[in-house]
C-alpha cells in the first residue's frame, strides 16, 4: 500500500510546483491507523443524532482514509485532515467545504450531505465559533457565496489571492475574516503563509459541540 501511494505522490509532483510544495511540506511517511471507520449506516445514524444540537456555521472536522487525508493528518497534532461548515437548507444539513481530487488536484467549494461527509471517517469533531449572531450571519452568507460561485480549489495554497481560490481551512478562515473574526494567525512555511487544520481546531474561539462521538 505504501508503494502505491508513493507512486501517487510521484505523479502529483510531476503536475507542477504547487504539488511539489504540498509534498515537501506534508509528506514524510505513510502512517498506520487503528481507528474504526464509520460505515454508511453508522454515518447516517450519527448525522441524525447530531441534528438537534447543530447550528448554521458550525465547523465539522474529520479524518478520512484518502491519500492526502492520511498525509495531512499525520502531520497534525489534532490527527485531522479536513474541515467544512454546516449549512441547513431544504435538503437538510449539509457541509460546505473546499476539496480537490487526490491525483488531479481539481476541485472547489461544494456541498456534501452531512452523513456522506462523515461516511468512512476515522475521527470527527464538531466545533462552534464564538461570535455574535450578526457575525455568524455574515460568516454563513460568505460561505454560501463561495458555494454559489463554486470557488475553485487553491492548488497554490496562497492566502494572497483574496479568496478567489481556497483550500479547506482557508475557506473558513477567510469567511471568518469577512465577518470580523480572527480565528487564527497564518503561519509561515517555506516562505509562504498558511492556515492549517490545527490552526483552526485549536483556536480559542471554538467551543465543543461534539468530540469524537461513537
Amino acid at each position: 500500500m505504501a508503494r502505491r501511494h508513493l507512486q501517487k505522490l510521484s505523479i502529483l509532483v510531476g503536475t507542477g510546483t504547487a504539488a511539489l510544495i504540498v509534498a515537501a511540506v506534508f509528506f514524510l511517511v505513510w502512517p498506520t491507523r487503528n481507528e474504526t471507520d464509520l460505515s454508511a449506516h453508522q454515518a447516517q445514524q450519527l448525522a441524525l443524532a447530531f441534528a438537534p444540537q447543530l447550528q448554521q456555521g458550525d465547523l465539522v472536522f474529520r479524518r478520512g482514509r484518502g491519500f492526502w487525508s492520511e498525509t495531512f493528518s499525520d502531520k497534525a497534532g489534532s490527527n485531522l485532515s479536513h474541515v467544512g461548515v454546516l449549512i441547513h437548507d431544504q435538503d437538510g444539513w449539509g457541509v460546505v467545504h473546499a476539496e480537490a481530487d487526490d491525483l488531479s488536484l481539481i476541485g472547489g467549494v461544494q456541498r456534501t450531505p452531512l452523513a456522506l461527509f462523515l461516511n468512512g471517517t476515522a475521527l470527527r469533531h464538531i466545533r462552534r465559533i464564538q461570535m455574535t449572531e450578526v457575525a455568524r450571519e455574515k460568516f454563513v452568507q460568505n460561505i454560501r457565496e463561495h458555494l454559489r460561485r463554486q470557488t475553485p480549489f487553491d492548488t497554490s495554497l496562497s492566502l494572497e489571492d483574496e479568496a478567489t481560490r481556497v483550500y479547506c481551512s482557508e475557506l473558513i478562515w477567510s469567511a471568518a475574516q469577512h465577518a470580523g473574526i480572527e480565528l487564527a494567525r497564518p503561519r509561515d512555511l517555506l516562505g509562504k503563509s498558511y492556515i492549517t487544520i490545527d490552526d483552526l481546531f485549536f483556536s480559542p474561539l471554538l467551543s465543543v459541540v461534539s468530540a469524537q462521538p461513537h
